[in-house]
């Protein structure tokens, strides 16, 4: 079998835009995975497949890139209240967050996955 042909901006391949689609049809249907494979006569066992592999694929596409980070003097005298205060994180965007000392991780990797993906 020959390989699948890259399309679209973000170049997946035929097979991947097409399982797409059936995913998000089948989705739209209202009806069991079962039932729909039935009606569109397509492999149970590969709607579920691609289900899973498109998930991972996009949760592993929207993780945040980290880059190493230098620490500079700033402008705000340096006094014990502030050191304590936490630290701050700035983005390829320019974002620039500040993070309480006692922060949620879980929190924090979501809000940095939304402004890296963001088209701002």
């Amino acid at each position: 079998m020959a390989k699948s042909k890259r399309i679209g901006s973000d170049h997946e391949s035929v097979r991947t835009v097409f399982w797409r689609g059936v995913i998000e049809e089948w989705e739209r249907s209202g009806v069991s995975q079962a039932e729909f494979c039935r009606q569109r006569r397509v492999s149970l066992s590969s709607l579920r497949w691609w289900r899973w592999s498109l998930k991972k694929r996009d949760r592993r596409e929207t993780r945040p890139t980290f880059l190493p980070i230098r620490v500079v003097p700033g402008p705000l005298e340096r006094t014990p209240e502030r050191e304590s205060d936490g630290f701050e994180v700035l983005l390829r965007q320019g974002y620039c967050v500040r993070v309480p000392r006692n922060f949620e991780a879980e929190s924090l990797l979501r809000l940095l996955g939304v402004l890296e993906t963001s088209r701002c």
